[in-house]
């Protein structure tokens, strides 16, 4: 268990999709990072992992392609999840969405933002891969 995350090790791998494209998880406390990204890899999905929300930002402008999904904290120091998932989706909007934060968010904060799923930490896993399953199946 990482700050009130925990694995379920009775998870079916639901990462099994055959897509060849990465997951890009963002998020500034590198705990919650490192459980996310290595959860995932267990699962079968590929990532790539990011604790500055800049330096994940350049990534995807300079591979636009490479990305199916992002998932983001919303709270970062330098820009926010929200900022960031503005211009992800001005470089490609085939890029799927899904926001992480420990606080509620309000209508007015998510105008303009285009995201297939917010989940309130603390995030359960099994929750997570049964959620990222479905949007990349879509």
């Amino acid at each position: 268990m990482v700050d009130g995350y925990s694995i379920d090790e009775n998870i079916n791998s639901v990462g099994s999709i055959g897509t060849t494209k990465e997951i890009l998880v963002i998020d500034d406390d590198p705990d919650v990072l490192n459980l996310f990204t290595e959860f995932l890899k267990r699962e079968g999905f590929r990532t790539a992992s990011y604790l500055d929300p800049l330096a994940a930002l350049r990534e995807i402008r300079g591979s636009p392609q490479r990305y199916s999904l992002v998932i983001t904290d919303i709270r970062m120091p330098g820009i926010s999840g929200l900022e960031i998932i503005k211009k992800v989706s001005q470089i490609n909007q085939e890029i799927k969405v899904i926001l992480i934060s420990a606080f509620e968010l309000d209508g007015d904060n998510l105008k303009g933002i285009k995201y297939e799923d917010f989940i309130k930490k603390p995030v359960h896993l099994r929750s997570l891969a049964e959620t990222i399953d479905k949007i990349l199946k879509n």
